[in-house]
């Protein structure tokens, strides 16, 4: 019988207090049924038998989409755009042939990784057939620039690496479909689902969440032009609201606006605390309300800004780039998240657009606000009185005064948007997120400050922000 070696990653309960987990190494068949999934606070087991199955279920189409798409354009070169994480951990995979990889960052060029030369944008110009493989989580940002340089055909790898991780997820809800939705809601914790209705997976987010929270109220928030047949079943509130005028720089508006009507709702219905998910995005920690509850109190020092800190993920949470905390889940006292979310909306039309946008450095931007997250965060800075300093080591206290942040893991985030998420150390520097890890240091009042103040003068402009590969 042929045997495997598995490695498993271990968080214990001190998790929160320890820079990096450790690794379990064993050798099993892939017959047995024993395997660990592991979460913050305890070892979870499941039963995997027939493991070998679904994870070539997974793989295999994945795969066979690729080949496809590549038999469209038989000899001709290939060129991977990004050299972060999705690239090195699929580079191998996907077995094509390819000319060398592209990146932005400039420190890069000339260098080899995995063998490959890494090169600038303006390389691909050598092969006016040339095919572009982009290996990034920005992929709209990268083809707009790779348009800019030529009709290349560009082929998004997400699309085909993505199916392992959504292939996983689907095999984790799917049961719930089966299963009775008996809706008894009378808790003062709930759920605010908010955004449009995401074609195959809102219906299968919301039915496993009804099964899984049958006495916490669950409101779905969305948009007079989205069809919730069906779905009222599965949610005690449906508030329905109409879209503004202007959906603002990245659908900020229409985010604010999703989110705050939702939270009314939610209050006007007397829950006291809320889990804000997205219709694309939700926790598949089984426990997550109570486990949000248990993290608010034993993090509970007062602020004379809100009742109790926000609990947020790492992901996107910035480490570098001012007052960026994650906005796609959110977990705090209703009073509390109206008070980041109950905001004006922004009527910037025009800033964005001006030429010498891209080239202004990261640090510069972070004051005009291109991301929602940092809109978001100054518009509630203003509402509290915070005054920012746009300062790092002022960002980094901004987190640790109005939020908790805690692992990916802790959430088992299952995002069909990005499956991948980033994770919070990477190669290029300024793209880390702020870990759990981090956040505990800075809540012990332990901060870097050189690491600070070095990083306060860094040259990266915001075009190579936000072309690269947020798991670089």
């Amino acid at each position: 019988m042929q045997r495997y070696c598995i490695f498993v990653k271990i968080f214990p309960k001190t998790f929160l207090h320890q820079p990096t987990p450790c690794f379990l190494k064993f050798r099993c068949s892939f017959r047995s049924s024993v395997a660990l999934h592991c979460l913050i606070g305890g070892l979870r087991y499941t039963d995997i038998k027939g493991f070998t199955a679904r994870v070539n279920t997974a793989i295999i189409p994945s795969v066979q989409s690729l080949q496809l798409e590549l038999a469209k354009y038989t000899n001709r070169p290939l060129y991977a755009w990004g050299t972060g994480e999705l690239f090195l951990k699929n580079r191998r995979r996907v077995a094509v042939e390819l000319t060398a990889v592209v990146d932005n960052d400039c420190s890069k060029w000339g260098k080899q990784i995995d063998g490959l030369r890494v090169v600038a944008p303006g390389a691909i110009l050598q092969h006016p057939n040339a095919v572009i493989l982009v290996f990034s989580c920005f992929f709209k940002d990268i083809e707009q620039q790779v348009r800019e340089l030529g009709d290349f055909p560009i082929i998004d790898m997400r699309q085909h690496i993505d199916c392992e991780k959504t292939a996983r997820f689907r095999q984790t809800l799917q049961p719930f479909l089966d299963k009775t939705v008996v809706r008894h809601p009378r808790g003062d914790t709930g759920i605010v689902v908010q955004g449009p209705i995401c074609e195959g997976w809102t219906r299968l987010f919301l039915q496993y969440l009804a099964v899984c929270y049958p006495d916490n109220p669950i409101i779905l928030s969305t948009w007079d032009t989205e069809s919730i047949d069906g779905l009222e079943p599965l949610v005690d509130k449906v508030v329905v609201s109409k879209e503004p005028e202007f959906a603002g720089i990245t659908n900020r508006n229409r985010q604010i606006v999703g989110v705050r009507n939702g939270l009314q709702a939610a209050q006007a219905m007397g829950v006291r605390k809320i889990l804000k998910v997205r219709t694309d995005l939700i926790p598949l920690n089984r426990n997550i309300l109570a486990a949000c509850e248990a993290e608010q109190t034993r993090h509970a020092t007062p602020t004379k800004h809100l009742r109790h800190r926000i609990l947020i993920p790492e992901a996107f949470t910035m480490k570098y780039f001012h007052y960026h905390p994650s906005d796609f889940m959110m977990f705090g006292d209703v009073d509390d998240l109206l008070a980041f979310w109950d905001i004006p909306l922004d009527t910037d039309r025009e800033s964005y657009k001006t030429p010498a946008y891209d080239t202004r450095p990261m640090l510069e931007m972070s004051r005009l606000c291109p991301q929602t997250e940092c809109y978001l965060s100054k518009k509630f800075c203003e509402k509290v009185g915070w005054q920012q300093t746009f300062t790092i080591e002022d960002s980094w206290n901004f987190y640790k005064t109005f939020f908790v942040v805690l692992p990916n893991l802790w959430f088992d985030l299952a995002w069909v948007k990005w499956p991948n998420l980033p994770p919070p150390q990477t190669t290029t520097f300024w793209k880390d997120c702020v870990s759990a890890y981090f956040w505990q240091q800075l809540d012990k009042g332990i901060c870097d400050s050189d690491l600070a103040r070095q990083f306060e003068n860094h040259p990266i402009s915001w075009k190579l922000y936000y072309t690269t590969d947020a798991s670089d």
